[in-house]
């Protein structure tokens, strides 16, 4: 459940990208950059806060 949350969440903010105004720019950047980073490393932070606060 906690990765699909995440996959949810995750898209969301990419797609909203599109509607951010100017001094939002880098949201959806660093969402991809840590998207990449949690590819690599298997890492996810926000995947490790969804299972701290009790999401499955």
């Amino acid at each position: 459940m906690a990765e699909r949350l995440f996959r949810i969440m995750a898209g969301s903010v990419l797609a909203s990208g599109l509607y951010f105004n100017e001094p939002l720019w880098w949201i959806p950047w660093f969402v991809g950059i840590m998207l990449t980073f949690a590819g690599i490393t298997n890492i996810c932070l926000i995947i490790s806060f969804l299972h701290k606060i009790g999401i499955k």
